[in-house]
This record gives structure tokens, sequence and C-alpha cells, in this order.
């Protein structure tokens, strides 16, 4: 199975709309209403503070991923990820965290990588342990969507061979 990342093009707007509107991604932090909204969070990407990919699979995209850059602690960062409902249980998003370690560590040289997920999401759990993230605990109403806020577990993986501060 191939899944390529690539930049995020205008032109994926419409498809990610129409995933994140699924039933699946009601808890999903990114609160659009039309395909514009879309296509304006994408042209307000600050690209030193956020890196965002779609997610290809069989020449199709699938899905969008993010690493975003703590701008406290350049040397953390967090991911994130949604694919289609329809594209699930292929291993897609496995190996789509597999490709953002290799840019987040190798590429942007960060020395920590953070998952957060809202703690009913089971899906992203077990893909963080399959990519041998460890639980770091949970993180109190850290996730808010809508008017509400969710606990969430944090999950993390540090770049090995770094020596201590």
């Amino acid at each position: 199975m191939k899944v390529k990342l690539q930049s995020v093009q205008e032109s994926d707007a419409e498809i990610f709309y129409s995933i994140l509107k699924q039933p699946e991604f009601s808890k999903s932090s990114f609160n659009f209403n039309t395909i514009q909204d879309v296509v304006n969070w994408m042209k307000s990407i600050n690209k030193d503070q956020q890196k965002v990919y779609s997610i290809i699979y069989n020449n199709k995209t699938v899905g969008m991923s993010t690493i975003i850059i703590n701008q406290n602690r350049k040397f953390i960062g967090e991911f994130g990820f949604f694919i289609d409902k329809n594209f699930c249980n292929k291993g897609i998003a496995t190996n789509t965290v597999k490709n953002l370690e290799e840019i987040g560590f190798n590429q942007l040289n960060l020395i920590r990588i953070e998952i957060k997920m809202e703690i009913t999401n089971k899906a992203c759990e077990r893909v963080a342990v399959k990519c041998g993230f460890k639980k770091e605990g949970i993180m109190k109403k850290a996730l808010k969507i809508k008017d509400k806020y969710y606990d969430c577990y944090l999950y993390s993986k540090t770049k090995q061979n770094v020596a201590p501060f």
C-alpha cells in the first residue's frame, strides 16, 4: 500500500469539507460551515507554524494531516489527521503517522511529537499505539468543539539518540 502526503491544494477543499461532514467527525475541532470556509482556512495557514498535507491513497485524496509546531517550544510538534470513513481500516492512518514522523523528526528537526485525541476516539488511539507513541495521561477539558469541552488523551514519541539538555 502506498500512502503519500502532499501539500494541500485549494482543489482539495471540497473533499475535506465532505469528509468532515461525515457523522464520525462530529467531534472534530475543524468547524467549517461551507467549502469556502475550508478554502479561507487553507489560505490563512502560517507555514512556519503549521504543515498541512493531503493524504493520497491510490492517487485519490482521502484525508488531511497536519503538524502544528509549538511556538513556545519549536522542538515539539503535534500531529493531527482525518481520513474518509470509506477508507478506514486499511492502514492509511498508520502509514500517514509514519510519514509525518519522517517529516517531523528528519526535516523539521522536532525532538518530541504529540498526538492528542478525544478519549472516545479509539481508532486514533490504536494508530498512536501501533506507531509506538506512549500514553502520558489525560488532559482535562483540553479540546473545545463548538461550545463544549472534552477530555483528551495525550500520546507522545521522542526522537531517539538525542542528548539530554
